[in-house]
């Protein structure tokens, strides 16, 4: 697996799923990704929700969606708004903790010392998924 920072969406992990999110291009993909958050998939899942905090008109500060292709994904979120649910919103911040608490990823940035960033990445991901509540 390719990981070139912390960022949601610095893996090879989220880069595939944000391509086949942006093939299928619905709410109920992403929310069939928070809803299936396994200790191996955390980083789709950390993508799914970085999603729906863009969604709800707060994108994280990292330059995450600025590559070309990504930059496509971004511009078409907006459509989604209409669709988006404080269920889902409830969903993504239990599904980030969950990666938190219980997930390979966890268990990696815990025997490093990017532990207490990509923490705060975190908390600031909820903090963003809350304000759509």
């Amino acid at each position: 697996m390719g990981v070139w920072g912390l960022g949601p969406f610095q893996n090879d992990l989220a880069m595939d799923w944000l391509a086949d999110f942006n093939d299928d291009f619905t709410i109920d993909f992403v929310r069939a990704t928070l809803d299936e958050v396994r200790w191996e998939n955390a980083e789709p899942v950390l993508a799914a929700a970085e999603i729906v905090a863009a969604i709800a008109g707060h994108p994280g500060p990292s330059k995450a969606l600025d590559w070309p292709a990504e930059r496509s994904v971004a511009s078409r979120l907006p459509a989604l708004r209409p669709q988006l649910t404080t269920e889902l919103s409830r969903s993504a911040i239990a599904a980030v903790d969950r990666v938190a608490n219980d997930s390979e990823l966890a268990d990696l940035v815990r025997d490093s010392d990017d532990e207490p960033a990509w923490l705060a990445l975190l908390e600031d991901l909820k903090a963003r998924l809350a304000t759509a509540l």
